[in-house]
Parts: structure tokens; sequence; C-alpha cells
């Protein structure tokens, strides 16, 4: 009579550090130093306690640990959020920075169904101070799904001030005029393409993805 024995369970810190290692989810010219502080970060966190359960893009409560609610929060839209799920608005180059720092890879990678990657957001907003800003949402950790996701970017424009909502035509022009400026990747065009509502400071166009 021959037996087996049961497979052995791999670890939360051996799955997280299997998707580290070996994501797929990075073009190759993405630099290598990107989201080392947060992979660092929630390593740490499975060090400390290996049983933590597992979201999304690793331990629950790595938002906490990253200090993400702490840069967020002087962007965070009021009366836009419910419990876990808060929305910022306006997110600039200097907050995108400190956000991208911290991240880990696994989530740098999060896209907003069809939008381009938030390591795409982040460095467009980074590299056009002034120039370009983002909105989105956190989730914390009382869902699995615990992140940050950006779904709608603003492109200061002046010649979009008091426009008309653009024709298809003209929608997606101005997508692939910046989605080559931008180097935001392979992403699909937004769901909604208009010129800036009075919450922004200066005209442009708001590209929002569903």
């Amino acid at each position: 009579m021959t037996t087996t024995s049961s497979p052995t369970r791999k670890s939360e810190k051996t799955v997280l550090g299997e998707r580290l290692k070996g994501s797929d989810f990075f073009a190759l010219s993405t630099p290598e130093f990107l989201g080392e502080d947060g992979d660092k970060i929630l390593l740490d966190m499975l060090d400390d306690d290996p049983d933590l359960p597992s979201g999304l893009y690793g331990p629950l409560g790595w938002l906490a640990e990253t200090k993400i609610p702490e840069i967020l929060k002087n962007y965070l839209a009021t009366g836009q959020g419910i419990g876990d799920y808060q929305r910022f608005h306006g997110l600039d180059a200097e907050g995108a920075s400190k956000l991208r720092s911290v991240l880990p890879r696994v989530a740098l990678a999060d896209r907003q169904n069809d939008a381009p990657t938030l390591l795409a957001f982040l460095n467009a907003c980074i590299a056009n101070p002034g120039r370009v800003y983002l909105s989105g949402y956190m989730i914390g950790s009382s869902r699995w799904d615990e992140r940050v996701s950006v779904d709608t970017m603003f492109v200061v424009e002046a010649l979009a001030e008091g426009a008309s909502e653009p024709a298809c035509q003209q929608k997606r022009k101005i997508w692939q005029t910046y989605q080559k400026k931008l180097a935001l990747g392979k992403a699909c065009a937004p769901d909604e393409l208009y010129s800036a509502d009075p919450r922004w400071a200066h005209p442009g166009w708001c590209l929002w993805w569903d």
C-alpha cells in the first residue's frame, strides 16, 4: 500500500517573495530599484508575523505600514469616501514622487481596468510638475483588494478653456497625443474626456477611466 503526502502549503512570505522576484507585470525598461522600499516593508511585515492574511498586493495592512495614507491625507476629497474607500484629488508631482517611492513593485502595476498602470500615471505626473495631476482612490485593509488606484488624469491645457465636449475623433486625437508624449503605454482610451470642471484651478482636459 502506497501513501501520498499532502502538498506542503507555501507560506505567505514565500508566495510574496516569488511574486516580487518573478513578477511579469513590468516591462524590461522598468528600473529595478523602483519598489524596493515598499517590497522591504511587505517582507518585514511577514517576518514579524508570517500568518498575516494576504491581500491583493501584500499582507493586509500594508498601506498603513508604507505610510501611504499619510502621504495622501492632504489630497483627500472631502465627502467622496465611505469607510475604507477614500478618494483623493489633484495629486501633484511632489505627492506622486513620495507615493512612488514607497509603493511595492506589484502595486505599481495596478490598473483601473484598461487604464495605464499606476507607475505610468505617477511617472507622467512627476515628469510634468504643474501640468499633470492625478485623482483616484485608496482601499483600506478591511478589504482583500487593499490598494491605491488612479482613475483620472488632468492635463493643464489652455485650449481646453470653455471648450464643449470634444467629438469622438477629437477625443481620440487628444488621447493619442498624451498617450505618446506622457509614455502611458498600451492602455485603452479613457471612457470620458472632457474640459476641466470648476474644481481645477487651470483650464485643461480631464481623462477618466471607469
